[in-house]
């Protein structure tokens, strides 16, 4: 077996088994690819492995590590014609960038990749796209609007018959409906993506955030209980799957739940570490929302000290995540610019499909 079939080999191992299915050295294992393709100047698949590599590092919550490794895998896949690759790099790129709160940095890099998959008829990677863009908008509370940006990747999917696609985007049709309190939609969402992921999809992550949707949803309906049950198993998938930032979320949903069921101990435990994953993560939006409520129960239980502590904290956070990026969101023209283009070429691309023309 010559290097480039290794490292063929490698690659297919790495993302055949499905995000949070990695081989126990799956890291170790990238490294060394990356290495080998380095030296033997295999230019395309060392972009394709640094992709896997930088989602390897954000999944364990090495933020500015996976930043710089998909940073290299787009100046890397940039250079060639290598746009199928280039696309996943930058779909990788814009999920770090959104998952550190850089929204609007996030959804720049999310438009250039869609873009380039236009240009290129990449519908699946047009579909994650728009998912991404959703993202977005949900993070500013532009729920509405995330609502339409997930149905028009709902629509393309439904055109592709993925069933990995069509998962993802019904579980973020799921998160969608459920801020906009639609709970049956969210409940219908959540179903199609189980029967995904019993069958064709092997995506524990996954998996992991269609119980925690089901947490959240019981909680709104104060089944605590339920809610309880629901985001232990979640975190228990992340735990194993070594997911700090799923694990973070799950654990401050749980820290909700828990004071809502008056077991204060277990309320703080699952509070603060969720804000020391946070903290450890660069989430700044995580330490927020973790912080509030434990200045809240620090003051409820008489421990003043402590709450002042935790609003000390919440406000230096806030202060420097508005110093970052602002309170709103606010779309340059040319941005706008490129949503309306792309969107026109889409519904062309959705009609085209719909007729089955080449």
């Amino acid at each position: 077996m010559n290097a480039r079939e290794q490292l063929q080999t490698v690659l297919a191992t790495l993302r055949n088994r499905g995000i949070g299915n990695e081989p126990p050295d799956a890291q170790e294992r990238a490294a060394q690819a990356v290495a080998l393709a380095r030296r033997e100047q295999e230019v395309d698949l060392l972009g394709a492995l640094l992709i896997e590599q930088g989602m390897l590092a954000l999944g364990r919550g090495e933020q500015t590590l996976a930043e710089d490794i998909l940073q290299e895998a787009v100046r890397v896949l940039g250079r060639g014609k290598h746009e199928r690759e280039h696309v996943r790099a930058l779909h990788a790129l814009g999920l770090a960038l959104y998952t550190r709160g850089e929204y609007l940095q996030a959804l720049d890099t999310w438009l250039k990749g869609m873009e380039l998959a236009v240009a290129e008829g990449l519908r699946e990677d047009c579909a994650r796209a728009w998912v991404g863009v959703g993202k977005v908008y949900h993070a500013f509370g532009h729920t509405q609007s995330a609502l339409h940006f997930h149905e028009q990747a709902w629509q393309l999917a439904e055109r592709v018959g993925d069933p990995t696609l069509s998962c993802e985007v019904a579980i973020n049709l799921a998160s969608t409906a459920y801020r906009l309190h639609h709970l049956d939609d969210a409940l219908h969402y959540l179903a199609l993506a189980e029967v995904w992921l019993k069958g064709p999809v092997q995506h524990p992550l996954w998996s992991a955030e269609v119980l925690s949707y089901y947490g959240l949803i019981y909680f709104e309906q104060h089944d605590y209980a339920k809610a309880e049950a629901a985001l232990n198993s979640a975190r228990a998938l992340n735990q194993h799957h070594r997911n700090l930032w799923g694990e973070g979320h799950v654990l401050l949903h749980l820290g909700r739940t828990y004071y809502q069921l008056q077991r204060i101990p277990e309320a703080l435990d699952c509070l603060n570490q969720a804000n020391e994953i946070a903290v450890r993560g660069g989430l700044a939006h995580l330490v927020q929302q973790a912080e509030a409520l434990l200045a809240q129960i620090s003051m409820e239980t008489g421990d003043y000290r402590q709450a002042l502590t935790h609003q000390k904290r919440l406000h230096a956070s806030v202060i420097a995540t508005h110093q970052d990026e602002g309170q709103t969101m606010r779309l340059s023209r040319a941005n706008e610019k490129r949503l309306a283009q792309l969107e026109h070429q889409l519904s062309v691309e959705r009609i085209r499909l719909q007729f089955n023309q080449p």
